[in-house]
């Protein structure tokens, strides 16, 4: 009887198990939006839902780009390039985090304001450096007035009859996408190769599910060759660099929600973003490894009608939230019922023989 009771114990935990809901997690881009998503997904009772902002990548450094146009346009050349200096506003630094625009206008800055400071060869080597990396924009053409703008043409036009420098640019694993400048050329999947003018150039190296890496490197007037390594993030690094993925690439795919399935150690994720007014969501399921977009609501139910949009395609694609764990726990019992009976029938005691002997 004891073995009975054990194995109707072993067969209750498989059914407590089958009837366990997947596990899954709520992102969003504020606080807002995943209080209302995460709750959503709670109400709909799919899975056991926990919920995380993601963060964006850095915000342009406004006040310190602000102060510094500020000080240009005050008269203020000495204090103008004292701001140019700062780590903020560092040209590398800007362009590793995307600020393309901003790091044109602080180039120009610099430029202008040692023109001012009879600075020649220094604000020359500035003006250089914007058309090499490509920085030139139209708000860096305005800030860039009467004599400079002269001279950046000119520069222009001995750059253009120089020949372009021959760059490679391999990774390990292949494949990775590489941007020059924070994207004034790029290629998606290496191996790849650049025609550059020659001089500084800031490359990045991206490759999902990898770190990725960067380097600024001044190009020769002969053929280069890079080679980056990608290593494998932590989970930690990994979160952070999806999230940020997440926050700026809404057209979700099954490759990058793969990696952030991965990453929090989850089945189901539901990514909710915002377009504007509207709200879209996006569902993923590692078992399927497929994707179910929501439709775009608009209103100020959005977030929730965008969530049950995503879970109700998401059932309807094959996944029944609750009736097999129902239909299953109900057959693994009347099937442990029955080896209990058995078992029980087994071990009970043989019922007792009467032998009539007749004697002669």
């Amino acid at each position: 009887m004891r073995h009975g009771w054990t194995l109707l114990l072993l067969l209750a935990t498989q059914v407590a198990s089958a009837q366990a809901p997947p596990r899954g997690v709520v992102l969003a881009g504020d606080e807002p939006t995943l209080h209302e998503a995460l709750g959503a997904a709670r109400e709909a009772g799919t899975a056991r839902w926990d919920g995380e902002v993601v963060s964006a990548p850095e915000p342009t450094p406004t006040p310190e780009l602000t102060a510094l146009l500020d000080a240009y346009f005050d008269g203020e050349y000495v204090r103008c390039l004292e701001i140019t200096g700062r780590a903020e506003l560092e040209t590398n630094r800007l362009l590793a985090d995307g600020h393309r625009h901003a790091a044109g206008m602080v180039v120009a800055a610099r430029a202008a304001c040692l023109e001012r400071l009879h600075e020649s060869e220094r604000s020359r080597a500035a003006l250089r450096q914007l058309l090499v990396q490509d920085l030139v924009s139209a708000e860096v053409e305005d800030l860039l007035r009467g004599d400079l703008h002269q001279l950046l043409e000119a520069l222009r036009g001995e750059l253009e009859s120089e020949a372009r420098v021959r760059v490679s640019v391999t990774s390990e694993p292949s494949g990775a996408r590489v941007t020059v400048d924070a994207g004034s050329v790029s290629c998606d999947a290496t191996p790849c190769r650049f025609l550059l003018r020659a001089g500084p150039h800031h490359f990045r190296v991206e490759l999902d599910g990898y770190r990725h890496a960067s380097q600024t490197r001044a190009v020769g007037p002969e053929d280069g060759a890079l080679a980056f390594s990608l290593g494998r993030p932590s989970m930690a690094e990994s979160r952070v660099t999806l999230a940020a993925t997440l926050s700026t690439r809404p057209e979700v795919t099954p490759d990058l929600l793969r990696d952030v399935a991965n990453a929090w150690g989850r089945r189901l994720v539901l990514s909710t973003w915002r377009h504007d007014a509207s709200v879209a969501a996006a569902l993923y399921d590692r078992e399927r490894d497929a994707v179910v977009t929501g439709t775009e609501p608009i209103g100020p139910r959005a977030v929730e009608l965008a969530v049950n949009q995503a879970i109700r395609e998401w059932t309807h694609a094959g996944e029944a939230p609750i009736w097999p764990w129902i239909l299953g726990g109900a057959a693994a019992l009347v099937a442990a019922a029955v080896v209990i009976g058995l078992v029980v029938g087994l071990q009970s005691e043989p019922e007792p023989q009467w032998v009539l002997r007749f004697s002669e």
